[in-house]
């Protein structure tokens, strides 16, 4: 079964994914492993190392780490983590070595599906671009101890400080604020400065810190608006990718780096901006999409544009206060996407894509983070109602191999296609099937970064928690 137009595939906003429950823990790994046998299909080799080509267009699925041979070689060592399994870190190195020859390319990739202007926002910033690309490496040297990731780290890092502009504030910046542009090449330079310091690398992060803090704008409420769009679009973003959510992270992440309380009040501010656009549901609530004059009220109930980002900073300014408020936030949140019957209902903020950008595959991880921070099991209760979500939407393959159709484009989900990538395709829900299974078998590794404040792993023992709001987090 592979026809586009099978129905469970389709999008009908208000009628309930198809759900697949487990009824041993095992079966999430299974399901990992027939959608790594899908990848494979796509694996070429070449002298360099290994790449991927994309299922429907047959070209190279490029570099980065949303979609690209990055982020597929970071699932590959988690699958040697989770498996033990010699190949895929045979898997995972080699298709490393490829990006330590062949990275500078992402910096100058074809984006069919963005106008000439945003290009180059996205090449040079995080998730598709270079400094994804640093941030696998960086993980991957970590986990196998090659020099030349290291080198090739440090290579991406000096391109960096070299490209860094100055800006209208005193400081640098590169292109725009939100955490897929200067926002996660700051976070990329602070994991690469604690990996192996360089006077000259934080001299840079301190910069591109100042001209952030002074490019946010201040709104009549005293809030902090980051428009990662400016200049572009004349309508902001204000969750976690591209708004003052992410780049609220950003400031908190500054914080706790420089010790320095402008950074924090800066991350406190941005995220009254986002509490003020909020859009109060049944119970709890949610924050629109787009904000601008004219602009529809869609509600996202993902990762990118949805709480399961923009809970991030909550998350985190409750770790660094203390203060409750940030903790009911989360719960805020939360309560909101169920009152639109998340994460079983479909809607026009969760549609028929399972990605770990915009689907269930995101929430997932999400949900696990809570539960590492805090065991309460509420948490526990929605990523098994998420993981259900996904695996009603794997189709099974005559060869063993599963893929998972979606529709990655919100506004197109008649557009049926079964990417690969990390964030964008069957890479990214494999790597949160991968969890669901160790997470139920004891031995949880998550690969979080400086984005993502949740556990990595599962404590000793979580904390006992008492029925109240404080137990978000």
């Amino acid at each position: 079964m592979t026809h586009d137009d099978d129905d469970r595939f389709a999008f009908h906003s208000g009628s309930r994914y198809a759900l697949r429950v487990v009824r041993n823990p095992k079966e999430y790994l299974d399901s990992a492993l027939r959608g790594e046998r899908y990848i494979a299909r796509y694996q070429r080799h070449s002298e360099d190392g290994l790449y991927w080509t994309d299922p429907g267009r047959g070209q190279s699925v490029g570099l980065s780490w949303y979609s690209g041979v990055a982020g597929l070689s970071s699932l590959y060592a988690q699958l040697y983590r989770a498996t033990g399994e010699d190949r895929f870190a045979d898997i995972a190195s080699e298709s490393a070595r490829y990006l330590t020859r062949h990275w500078k390319e992402v910096l100058t990739a074809a984006q069919p599906w963005l106008t000439d202007d945003l290009v180059e926002l996205y090449n040079c910033g995080y998730q598709f671009g270079a400094a994804g690309v640093g941030v696998v490496l960086l993980d991957l040297y970590r986990e196998f101890g090659e020099e030349s990731y290291r080198r090739t780290v440090e290579d991406i890092v000096h391109y960096y400080l070299d490209a860094a502009k100055p800006g209208e504030h005193g400081g640098v910046h590169w292109t725009n604020t939100g955490i897929a542009f200067d926002g996660g090449v700051i976070l990329f330079l602070i994991e690469a400065y604690l990996a192996f310091g360089g006077d000259d690398v934080r001299r840079v992060i301190v910069s591109a810190a100042r001209e952030y803090l002074a490019r946010g704008h201040r709104t009549v409420d005293g809030g902090l608006l980051y428009h990662g769009f400016e200049g572009h679009l004349d309508y902001s973003y204000p969750n976690f990718t591209y708004g003052s959510a992410g780049s609220g992270l950003v400031l908190a992440r500054l914080y706790q780096f420089l010790e320095d309380d402008q950074y924090l009040q800066g991350a406190k501010d941005a995220a009254a901006y986002v509490e003020h656009v909020a859009v109060r549901q049944t119970q709890g609530y949610l924050i629109p999409q787009r904000v601008g004059e004219g602009q529809p009220t869609i509600l996202c109930l993902n990762v990118c544009s949805g709480p399961g980002g923009t809970a991030r900073l909550f998350s985190l300014l409750y770790d660094i206060t203390g203060d409750t408020h940030y903790a009911d936030q989360v719960v805020e949140l939360v309560d909101g996407m169920e009152s639109l019957g998340a994460p079983e209902t479909q809607s026009a903020g969760l549609w028929n894509n399972l990605c770990l950008c915009c689907g269930h595959a995101g929430l997932i991880q999400f949900f696990i983070g809570l539960y590492l921070h805090d065991g309460n099991e509420r948490w526990r209760d929605l990523a098994e109602r998420s993981a259900a979500v996904v695996l009603g939407g794997e189709e099974r393959l005559d060869d063993g191999a599963s893929d998972w159709p979606e529709a990655w484009e919100r506004v197109r989900p008649e557009n049926i296609t079964r990417p690969i990538g990390y964030f964008d395709g069957v890479g990214g829900i494999v790597a949160t099937l991968l969890q669901m299974y160790q997470w139920n078998a004891g031995h949880l590794q998550v690969n979080r970064h400086l984005e993502d404040p949740f556990p990595k792993t599962l404590p000793a023992r979580c904390r006992a928690v008492p029925d109240s709001r404080i137990s978000a987090i």
